[in-house]
């Protein structure tokens, strides 16, 4: 029997997963895009997403902004029943979130099959500690793409010289097989 795969969009499947989680289930969903780099990193890592219960600075939520877009950012305010997020890797706060349009609430980053719960000690602390870097959050995201930028040059670099190494040892193996008068093909 053949099975046939059907993809589905992000805003075909968000409103079942607000359904399941609203009733308490939870929910994995793949991430995609950049703005919670580098700690949750689109196209690689998941998220395991309950009910959003209680509110916390520092909580990364899954929400509908008024466009209809679903977003994936961090609290870092709550005030009379509205949220204030902004991504990880974002510059700009996305305004007030009511928290009627909060879906879940991330529970769990999954990254190459292994769970880092968000209430754990580690995670919390990165949090409070990433939120009072706002004001640098500029520099900082400067200072993190250069080294992606420059890990990529030495990447590159590394597989040049490689290259360019195998390439003369090869030579180098000709010269010597010539000098012994072998037949090289």
């Amino acid at each position: 029997m053949e099975h046939k795969l059907r993809k589905f969009s992000t805003h075909e499947l968000l409103p079942v997963a607000h359904e399941l989680i609203q009733s308490g289930k939870k929910v994995i969903i793949s991430v995609s895009g950049n703005s919670m780099r580098p700690f949750i990193v689109g196209d690689r890592d998941k998220v395991l997403l309950g009910k959003a219960r209680a509110l916390k600075k520092g909580d990364v939520i899954l929400f509908r902004n008024k466009q209809g877009d679903y977003i994936l950012h961090r609290i870092y305010s709550i005030k009379k029943g509205k949220c204030k997020t902004i991504g990880d890797y974002c510059l700009k706060a996305d305004g007030q979130v009511d928290t009627a349009d909060v879906i879940g609430v991330v529970e769990a980053v999954i990254r190459k099959g292994r769970k880092i719960p968000c209430d754990s000690i580690l995670w919390r602390l990165y949090s409070k500690v990433w939120l009072m870097l706002i004001p640098v959050r500029k520099q900082l995201i400067a200072g993190h793409k250069a080294y992606l930028k420059a890990k990529t040059g030495i990447k590159q670099t590394v597989s040049c010289l490689y290259g360019a190494c195998q390439s003369c040892l090869l030579r180098i193996g000709m010269v010597i097989k010539r000098g012994r008068g072998e037949n090289i093909k």
